[in-house]
């Protein structure tokens, strides 16, 4: 079964960056024309993530699969985008968790290879870290981390059609 990849618009940063974290290779597209958007979707096989409804209908007028979620959070956009998912018969399945800056892989990185790179108080309560192996950017177990979790959750679900 392969992974879809996504594209998203630039009205939904936050989303694209949740499913960089739950392993889904997404592009953020931040500015730019919709046809530029289209074309690159086209051009890299990718699935259009947007809440522009005309945006979708131009995507599937050619042939291009979009979601177009609904809802102001994050959340209720997953829920959409499962529900279409599903309907589509493209079942979302992610990988290992990609940076959710710049859709770069993560390594997991020891406590000491981190000292320096964050504040000492932060590598001193927590003891699992990733780094980025394009950007350098540094994640950590925190209290986040839970709550990504239990949005993951709803994405897991549409594994099962």
């Amino acid at each position: 079964m392969s992974r879809p990849k996504f594209i998203v618009d630039a009205m939904l940063g936050s989303l694209a960056r949740k499913l960089r974290i739950f392993g889904f290779d997404t592009s953020y597209y931040k500015t730019g024309e919709d046809s530029d958007l289209l074309r690159v979707a086209g051009e890299e096989g990718r699935a259009i993530v947007t809440s522009d409804r005309a945006l979708g209908e131009t995507a599937g007028r050619r042939g291009l699969l979009a979601f177009v979620v609904v809802g102001r959070k994050d959340r209720e956009r997953i829920v959409s985008l499962v529900e279409q998912a599903e309907r589509f018969h493209c079942p979302l399945v992610g990988g290992d968790p990609l940076c959710a800056l710049c859709n770069g892989s993560l390594s997991e990185a020891k406590r000491e290879n981190v000292r320096g790179l964050l504040p000492s108080k932060l590598v001193a309560k927590h003891r699992r870290y990733h780094i980025c192996e394009e950007c350098g950017k540094v994640y950590w177990h925190g209290s986040h981390w839970n709550r990504l979790r239990k949005i993951e959750v709803l994405i897991a679900t549409s594994k099962r059609t």
